[in-house]
């Protein structure tokens, strides 16, 4: 079986919080609509190193909206 190779470029997002400590979601989107606009070719979430300071929910937000 032959694998996908990944070609382009692939931006590790950083996820926003707002004043409260909270993802804040518009922010991240207008991210994501910029990275998109500029012509990546596929998006990275940051959870790696905000892992900590999400909830499981939080990780599940974040990953729904990107």
């Amino acid at each position: 079986m032959k694998t996908a190779t990944m070609c382009g470029v692939f931006p590790i997002l950083v996820t926003p919080f707002d004043e409260k400590g909270r993802v804040d979601e518009e922010s991240l989107r207008r991210l994501i609509e910029f990275n998109l606009d500029a012509g990546v070719h596929g998006l990275g979430v940051a959870l790696g190193s905000e892992i900590f300071k999400l909830s499981e929910a939080e990780r599940d937000q974040v990953t729904r909206l990107v």
